[in-house]
């Protein structure tokens, strides 16, 4: 998944660095001529906030990382006690303190530990546990067994204890790298043969979910809690009656599912909004993806309802050599071919890219010139600023201030007038789009478990 994003973030940024390498290309003749733009005025949309959670939610899953263990987690241990034994330095004649026999009547192998720091084992040792990865590394210290230890036979005693977290049990809130596959059943309940096979409609070596979000069904992701790592099961599952998909409404089948890993993930708060991305609170976060899905929406439903009358041969012709211009470039860097990688991406060829590319620019153009819009140069430089303070703090992270800002400078300055020109140009048509067009609000019948976390998480005030 993260080799997905890098790529689609890559061209992304070429497509950019080749729309200013044109110097001073825009399209500054009669776009009617060329593309025939639908009502869009009077174009509704409608927010689901299911979708925007599940946007939310999806960042949060990306976001996971190594699970440590936390209170009130169940995870499996093996703990072993020993002796401590004293010997003396025969150069010196001092005493020291060495690890002796192993206490056999306390070990604890493949312990299921619930409800880490409530004093099953103790919480002396239980607090040693918190805060640690699942992992074969033993953790070791010397204790003094305390009055709650399990065995009241030991309590005083001093003995060398050695933890190792070798399991976790899958609860919600938790992301789990999964490999399985689903399978559809016939009419008798029994597994669907196809072919001589079994009538598998999905799989994945390698897919992660959020436990608790809803991004799954609900019976594939609770049929996941309980398990542990390396756990090969089975979860019978059925499709809601109104999932949108004849082929799944309310059928039965059957996931057969490996649990590889168990992630953590991330509170969702400002924090998590300003580091990740910049916006200092999350509610205007999410105000940024109720704006991204509407625009994706509306450009969706023009792509869709303009008639494009004839492509300029001149943007074609220079959308493509810069394509291929980059070719040899991104495959050293990526490992596929440009040409593979918009097949896979996007089912289409290279021609048949850069044909929905520059219709894309004809259809922001043809709003622009209906509505009168021409960026300033006053608007040109504040672009030009706020992208030179980007990149300076971009540059920042592995450079000095001074020098940082001097990459930054010439770096942007390199990009050319007409890249603020785009700039400037597309923000003032998304901004008229979201302003011009209807916009209803669906509300989510659920709460997701990055509500339920952040709420559980929340600071108190008096």
């Amino acid at each position: 998944m993260k080799r997905i994003i890098s790529l689609i973030v890559l061209l992304v940024m070429l497509f950019s660095l080749c729309s200013c390498i044109r110097g001073d290309y825009k399209y500054d003749y009669d776009l009617t001529k060329y593309i025939s733009l639908p009502d869009y005025q009077s174009f509704s949309v409608e927010v689901r906030d299911a979708a925007i959670q599940a946007a939310i939610d999806n960042y949060i899953m990306k976001a996971s990382s190594e699970y440590k263990v936390k209170e009130g987690d169940d995870v499996y241990v093996d703990i072993k006690f020993y002796e401590v034994d004293i010997s003396t330095d025969p150069s010196t004649g001092k005493e020291y303190d060495t690890e002796g026999d192993e206490i056999t009547e306390l070990r604890l192998t493949n312990f299921l530990l619930r409800d880490v720091g409530s004093g099953t084992i103790c919480r002396l040792i239980e607090g040693i546990i918190e805060g640690n990865p699942i992992s074969s590394k033993p953790i070791g210290n010397k204790l003094t067994l305390p009055e709650d230890f399990f065995n009241p036979d030991y309590i005083g005693t001093s003995a060398y204890v050695y933890v190792t977290i070798t399991n976790k049990v899958v609860e919600a809130g938790d992301v789990v790298l999964v490999e399985y596959e689903g399978i559809h059943l016939d009419e008798n309940g029994e597994i669907k043969i196809e072919n001589g096979k079994e009538d598998v409609f999905d799989s994945s070596s390698s897919a992660k979910f959020y436990i608790g979000s809803h991004m799954a069904i609900d019976d594939f992701e609770n049929g996941m809690i309980g398990h542990t790592i390396g756990n090969e099961f089975e979860i019978e599952a059925t499709f809601p009656e109104d999932y949108g998909n004849e082929e799944f409404n309310g059928k039965d089948v059957i996931f057969r599912v490996t649990i590889k890993s168990i992630h953590k993930a991330p509170i969702y708060n400002s924090t998590f909004t300003e580091s990740y991305f910049g916006y200092e609170t999350t509610d205007a976060f999410r105000e940024y993806l109720i704006d991204e899905y509407v625009l994706t929406e509306i450009y969706d439903y023009l792509a869709e309802n303009s008639e494009v009358l004839k492509i300029p041969k001149y943007e074609y012709k220079n959308t493509l050599k810069d394509l291929q211009n980059i070719e040899d470039s991104f495959y050293e860097e990526n490992g596929v071919t440009l040409e593979a990688y918009i097949e896979s991406m996007y089912d289409m060829t290279i021609e048949e890219y850069v044909t929905s590319q520059v219709t894309s620019e004809l259809i922001i153009y043809g709003i622009a010139e209906q509505q009168g819009f021409v960026p300033t140069d006053a608007q040109m430089e504040t672009e030009r600023t706020r992208l030179i303070e980007y990149y300076t703090e971009y540059y920042g992270k592995s450079l000095d201030g001074e020098t940082a800002a001097m990459y930054a400078v010439s770096y942007v300055d390199g990009l050319g007038k007409m890249k603020f020109y785009e700039n400037v140009l597309y923000a003032m048509v998304d901004q008229y789009l979201l302003e011009t067009v209807q916009i209803t609000t669906v509300e989510k019948d659920y709460q997701s478990i990055t509500e339920i976390i952040a709420e559980q998480n929340a600071p108190v005030t008096e």
